[in-house]
């Protein structure tokens, strides 16, 4: 499931916030921030990607066909969520736009967002949004990014216990399906690589915007 909801003024918006939700978060957990924000004039918007799509992410798995989903259509992957989220912040022609993203969920988030302003790696079809640089003002890290393991079976086992016990059937059987198709051996050597290819795009963003980092003794 993929929450994404706006809580806007009239007419144009002036400044945004993407609160981008961790593995297994729901809207509730996420209302102390969004009252926050919106107490201090922000509209908000609200990205919860899948498990499906956490774990797609964490394990290298990428089925985006480089067409801009349609808003009212569940994104296939992360790609296709960042792609959403920037559509609907260059319709909203907000003067800025911050993100606010927690834990590796939101993190893997933001790291699409980046590939695509940035323009690396862009698929045929694929809409242009670097002009959205100019407006991007800043990026809250709530609880992450966090380096996961190479080998990182637990390390997603563990995250996919605050999961539905229908969303972890859900994502355990897309990574059957691309260990069966991939062969065991190649499937394990590109969760290694995935794993690493996150920690160097989170090293090196290249967006000079404040980066606040968030985190508890529990982290």
């Amino acid at each position: 499931m993929m929450t994404s909801d706006r809580i806007c003024g009239r007419g144009r918006a002036q400044n945004i916030v993407i609160l981008a939700g961790w593995l297994g978060c729901k809207r509730k957990s996420l209302r102390r921030y969004e009252t926050m924000y919106r107490d201090m004039g922000w509209d908000v918007i609200i990205r919860i990607a899948s498990p499906v799509l956490v774990v797609k992410a964490a394990s290298g798995i990428d089925d985006t066909d480089g067409a801009t989903p349609k808003a009212q259509k569940p994104p296939r992957s992360m790609r296709h969520l960042a792609l959403q989220t920037l559509q609907e912040v260059q319709d909203s022609q907000c003067n800025i736009f911050i993100f606010h993203v927690f834990s590796n969920g939101g993190a893997f988030l933001w790291e699409a967002v980046c590939d695509i302003i940035q323009q690396k790696n862009s698929n045929v079809g694929e809409k242009d949004y670097s002009i959205l640089r100019n407006t991007l003002a800043g990026v809250v890290f709530d609880s992450s990014p966090a380096y996961y393991e190479d080998d990182n079976r637990d390390t997603l086992k563990e995250a996919l216990s605050y999961a539905t016990e229908k969303e972890q059937k859900e994502a355990n059987l897309i990574l059957e399906k691309a260990r069966i198709e991939r062969g065991d051996t190649a499937f394990e050597r590109s969760r290694k690589q995935r794993a690493q290819k996150f920690w160097q795009n989170m090293r090196n963003d290249e967006f000079n915007v404040p980066h606040l980092y968030l985190y508890s003794k529990a982290d």
